[in-house]
């Protein structure tokens, strides 16, 4: 589906305003969809009325003129008759009534827009923005729904009434979403626990309001653990300049926002903060759901490699037909015949009942030709939702049928390590860190490797929660942690043990606490890295730093080097990895770290499909046992 804009130079007598919301609602497009076509003349108009079909959502401005010009009448008289959907937009409120031909359709309004958020027609280039969403959930309803859950994760003991202020204006601002929030959601006589969970398993976003005492509730530290763990975006906002260094759980290595209890009680200030928290929801929603297609390729490169058939059924709405024999028995027997839809969200309720309605078509004589539907996303667990349907993850659904295909995964005794730290960028991007740190260190410890890393602050908590959920039975051993004792004051060895295998280091003397710390922490690498069990470091990220400034990462691929151990940089996440890719891929000397090939080492490079490169360099690591 396309978006085809009819510009207000056609339509409004005083098209200024209209040409400031056209241009900022379609930069933001632009950021997820390609050549975004804008009718600037009459002659456009005629010229595409031929082409239009019934996939294409017309975007058209309002005004009181006494006649509209023929092309543009026509136009949308040959619009109505295929039944393409028509968006009127009023930029003022006395042009609240679109053209004729139209019929009775509601139209965008842009002052009511700007009304409830306390704002002028200086604002214009915001409401576009709030538009360009809408029109986005509407081509891409599998990517985007404007009609999201919000989670908002506080502590009732100093954050209950900003929470409260926090949630009413959001209503305002945002009517089409809603927010969970326990002390209103939750109806007297109900399990307020089991509540809380269902409502965060069903969110599109949490929003977590760091206050003070937030650090202290082991509520939030679930919250946020579900969250990172089940690919939940998270936005962070910090109160007061609330100690972040007691937070067990960090959702990003900065808060997406800062700002004081008393702006929640400024209605401009609230404002403003709803609108930053809604534009950077989006963003995060956006950036985490374009990974659908990674996940499509994924899976199409397991069916191509285990000659499964996988068609394409639908591009709009990504439904598959997957195709393949039945194992494991001796006779003749159909094919397994499932549909599968790929989502970058949430499901909800409109979902299943499209997918039905489609399921339908797929009947002979009421008799269905199929097993069953799948619906995927990455953020739930499997549940029926009837006898034919299932939601199920992407990583469970994988692994269901790389099992069925290739059998159990072999166990591997060897160990991984994981290097890295966030790059140097927006802290809406170093989600891709989180999420590459997320992936592989699922993939190693779903693949029987040992999981070892050198301690960081973000990640340590992230990494002794999926090491329980993927590895219960042996998490301790599965996991290896290596700490300098220079650090000994900001840890506590015995809660560090409960979850890891925990080895500190020494610290080694020197002249001063700053090089201490560097020999302290070289020492550290080479306790961690030089040893016979070793069988690969991938490196991830990483602060890129000035002048002299000795890089962790560089150091650490030395070590490695000299051990004769593999090393496999993954670019695409920023920072140091990244710069060292970049060197590696211009001179061309991919052998000088691994003896992969250069289109495994290329696709580490630039790929964001971290899911696939796990996956390829753990089988690189495993075949060379």
């Amino acid at each position: 589906m396309e978006i085809l804009f009819i510009s207000p130079n056609l339509t409004m007598k005083e098209p200024g305003k209209g040409n400031v919301f056209l241009n900022a609602c379609i930069k933001e497009i632009e950021n997820y969809l390609f050549d975004i076509p804008v009718i600037r003349n009459l002659n456009h108009a005629s010229s595409v009325m031929s082409k239009l079909d019934k996939d294409v959502l017309i975007i058209i401005f309002n005004d009181n003129l006494d006649k509209y010009p023929d092309e543009i009448v026509k136009l949308i008289d040959v619009a109505k008759e295929k039944k393409i959907d028509i968006w009127p937009v009023a930029i003022n409120k006395d042009i609240r009534d679109p053209i004729d031909n139209i019929g009775i359709k509601q139209s965008y309004d842009v002052f009511e827009q700007l009304r409830c958020r306390n704002l002028n027609d200086e604002y214009l280039e915001t409401i576009g923005i709030v538009f360009a969403r809408k029109a986005i959930s509407k081509v891409l309803p599998n990517f985007y729904s404007d009609n999201s859950l919000l989670f908002i994760s506080h502590r009732r003991l100093d954050g209950e009434e900003i929470a409260a202020k926090f949630c009413d204006q959001l209503s305002i601002q945002a009517r089409n979403n809603k927010s969970f929030r326990d002390v209103t959601n939750v109806e007297v006589g109900e399990v307020a626990q089991k509540v809380i969970d269902s409502s965060l398993s069903e969110s599109d976003v949490l929003i977590f309001i760091h206050t003070e005492k937030s650090a202290e509730s082991d509520w939030i530290q679930k919250e946020l653990i579900y969250a990172v763990l089940n690919s939940i975006p998270i936005i962070w906002i910090r109160v007061d300049k609330a100690n972040e260094e007691k937070l067990r759980i960090k959702p990003s290595d900065n808060p997406h926002i800062e700002c004081k209890s008393e702006d929640f009680y400024d209605q401009n200030k609230l404002i403003k903060i709803i609108d930053s928290v809604l534009q950077k929801s989006f963003e995060l929603i956006m950036l985490s759901s374009t990974s659908v297609y990674d996940r499509i390729n994924t899976f199409e490169e397991l069916c191509e490699s285990s000659n499964l058939e996988l068609i394409e059924e639908n591009k709009r709405y990504l439904i598959y037909n997957l195709v393949s024999p039945r194992k494991g028995y001796i006779y003749p027997q159909r094919n397994i015949n499932q549909y599968i839809q790929y989502f970058g969200r949430r499901c909800k309720e409109e979902d299943f009942t499209k997918i039905i309605k489609f399921l339908e078509d797929k009947k002979l004589n009421e008799h269905q030709l199929y097993d069953s539907a799948i619906l995927l996303s990455d953020k739930v667990k499997v549940r029926k939702i009837n006898e034919n349907i299932v939601e199920d993850n992407y990583d469970d659904f994988y692994s269901t049928w790389q099992e069925y295909i290739n059998g159990k995964a072999f166990s591997n005794d060897g160990e991984i390590i994981i290097s890295g730290a966030f790059p140097n960028c927006d802290e809406i991007y170093k989600q891709s860190l989180y999420d590459a740190v997320n992936i592989f260190a699922k993939e190693i410890l779903k693949n029987g490797f040992t999981l070892t890393f050198g301690s960081h602050p973000t990640f340590k908590n992230i990494i002794f929660e999926i090491g329980k959920k993927f590895r219960p039975r042996d998490y301790k051993n599965a996991i290896n942690m290596f700490i300098s004792k220079f650090f000994e004051k900001y840890y506590d060895i015995s809660t560090l043990k409960m979850n890891a295998t925990v080895t500190e280091i020494d610290v080694i003397d020197g002249n001063n606490d700053d090089e201490r710390k560097l020999k302290s922490l070289t020492e550290m690498r080479e306790k961690m890295i030089s040893r016979t069990n070793v069988k690969a470091l991938i490196c991830l990220g990483g602060v890129i730093r000035n002048g002299d400034t000795k890089q962790g990462i560089d150091e650490e691929i030395k070590i490695a080097r000299a051990n004769n151990i593999p090393v496999f940089i993954v670019g695409s996440v920023g920072g140091r990895s990244s710069q060292l890719a970049a060197e590696y891929r211009k001179k061309g000397n991919w052998s000088d770290i691994n003896k992969e090939s250069v289109i495994l080492n290329e696709e580490l490079a630039i790929n964001l499909d971290y899911r696939s490169l796990a996956n390829k360099v753990i089988s690189a690591i495993g075949n060379k046992k």
